[in-house]
């Protein structure tokens, strides 16, 4: 794959990756019309990779949110840890609660467990039929 290729791939990718349609599919058409003649491997290398060039970017951007998130996150449960529902006089604070955005990264890792149990159960058929089949991506 040449330097051109490369770029024009990640043009494609940059352009369909966040629309609603299939980024990994339009990236194996795109290969297939440069005749770039890579193997099932290396296209799906390729593709992680210049995926993984989205996943930095996206981390990049939303790099003060998520550190607001994890800060307020691990600051809240501590301080909920430390002094029970109790401020900072040792009264009894039956408002004590989780910031907004505690609640934030609460509600990150609840949306993640769906995600994760079916990526485990169905591991196989995503990697087998899902993957090979430019149908199913499509």
């Amino acid at each position: 794959m040449t330097l051109l290729q490369a770029i024009l791939l990640g043009i494609v990718q940059g352009l369909t990756e966040f629309i609603p349609i299939s980024s990994t599919a339009h990236l194996v058409l795109a290969g297939r019309v440069m005749n770039l003649g890579l193997t099932p491997e290396q296209t799906t290398a390729s593709i992680a990779v210049i995926q993984l060039g989205t996943l930095l970017a996206v981390i990049a951007y939303f790099a003060p949110d998520i550190w607001n998130i994890t800060r307020a996150f691990v600051h809240d449960h501590f301080v909920l840890l430390k002094s029970g529902r109790r401020d900072q006089f040792n009264r009894a604070n039956d408002h004590a609660a989780l910031s907004h955005e505690a609640l934030l990264g609460w509600l990150v890792i609840i949306g993640s467990i769906p995600v994760g149990v079916v990526g485990l159960l169905f591991k196989k058929q995503i990697e087998g039929t899902f993957t090979k089949n430019l149908w199913v991506i499509a």
